[in-house]
C-alpha cells in the first residue's frame, strides 16, 4: 500500500493544543521501525491547526524503494558517433511501452548524456528527446534491444532483468518525427567544457514532464558542437506508474 496518511480530529489537549488522530499507511516509526498498516498515530497542531511537517526520506527514496524505478543506457560498446547537426528522426535511445491499453506509463525521471572518448575540439553537449505518439511504430515492429543496459534502481533481486513491458532500441529513425525535438532544461556537467577532453556531460533532470503511456515512445539524441566517432553514450532514468491518462 502507498504511504499517506488519513487526518482525523480527536479533541484538545489541556495546554490549549487541539490532537489529531493520523492513520498510518506503511510509515515508519520511532527509530526507523515501521508501524502496521492502519494503526493510529497521534500528531499535535496549536491553536491556529498548525502542524510542522518534516521530510524524513530524501524526495525519490520513497517511489524507489516500490521496485518500478528503473535506469536504461547505452553501453560504450555501441556508443554513438555525435553529430554536430539538428537531427530528423533519429534517436541514438529511444524507449518504447509495450504495455495493453490501460496499462503502467513510463514517467520520465531524468536523462543524461556524455563523451567517452577524448574530443578533437573543446565542445558543449545539448540533449534532445520527443514523445513518438501511441502507434507511430506498429508493437510487431518493436523488437527490444539486449544490448541496452537495463537496472531497477532498488537493487531488488533480479535487478538486473528488464523493466516488464519496455521495448529498447539504439540508433533508429523509426521512432522520431521531424522538427519535433524539444531541449529541455540541463546542466553540463563533467569536465572543464573550454577544453578538448573525456567525460563532457550534460543532464536533464526532468521529473516527470514527460509521460509516455502505453504505445507511445521516448526518443533521445545529443546535438554537439565537434562530431566524434564513437563518442558518445546515454541513459534514461523512469518509472513505471497506473494513471490515469486524460483523453
Amino acid at each position: 500500500m502507498s504511504t499517506g496518511i488519513v487526518f482525523t480530529p480527536s479533541g484538545s489537549t489541556d495546554q490549549g493544543e487541539s490532537m489529531s488522530q493520523f492513520v498510518v499507511r506503511g510509515a515508519a516509526g520511532a527509530q526507523g521501525t515501521l508501524l502496521p498498516d492502519g494503526s493510529g498515530a497521534a500528531a499535535r497542531v496549536n491553536g491556529r491547526g498548525e502542524q510542522i511537517v518534516a521530510q524524513g526520506l530524501p524526495e525519490r527514496a520513497e517511489l524507489v524503494r516500490m521496485g518500478q524505478s528503473w535506469h536504461y543506457s547505452i553501453p560504450t560498446g555501441s556508443a554513438f558517433t555525435t553529430v554536430a547537426a539538428w537531427p530528423t528522426t533519429r534517436s541514438e535511445l529511444n524507449l518504447t511501452n509495450m504495455a495493453a491499453a490501460g496499462g503502467p506509463s513510463m514517467v520520465i525521471d531524468q536523462v543524461w548524456a556524455a563523451t567517452i572518448v577524448t574530443e578533437t575540439a573543446a565542445s558543449a553537449l545539448t540533449i534532445i528527446v520527443q514523445v513518438s505518439p501511441v502507434n507511430l511504430v506498429a508493437s510487431a515492429a518493436v523488437v527490444d534491444n539486449s544490448a541496452v543496459l537495463a537496472r531497477c534502481l532498488n537493487g531488488k533481486a533480479g535487478a538486473l532483468n528488464r523493466a516488464p513491458n519496455i521495448a529498447a532500441t539504439i540508433a533508429s529513425t523509426a521512432y522520431g518525427i521531424a522538427s519535433q525535438w524539444h531541449v529541455p532544461r540541463q546542466y553540463q556537467a563533467g569536465t572543464n567544457l573550454a577544453a578538448v577532453s573525456v567525460g563532457q556531460a550534460s543532464i536533464a533532470d526532468l521529473n516527470g514532464l514527460y509521460v509516455i503511456q502505453p504505445g507511445a515512445s521516448f526518443a533521445v539524441n545529443a546535438v554537439v558542437g565537434t562530431a566524434v566517432a564513437s563518442a558518445g553514450i546515454m541513459g534514461v532514468v523512469f518509472h513505471l506508474a497506473e494513471l490515469d491518462l486524460g483523453s
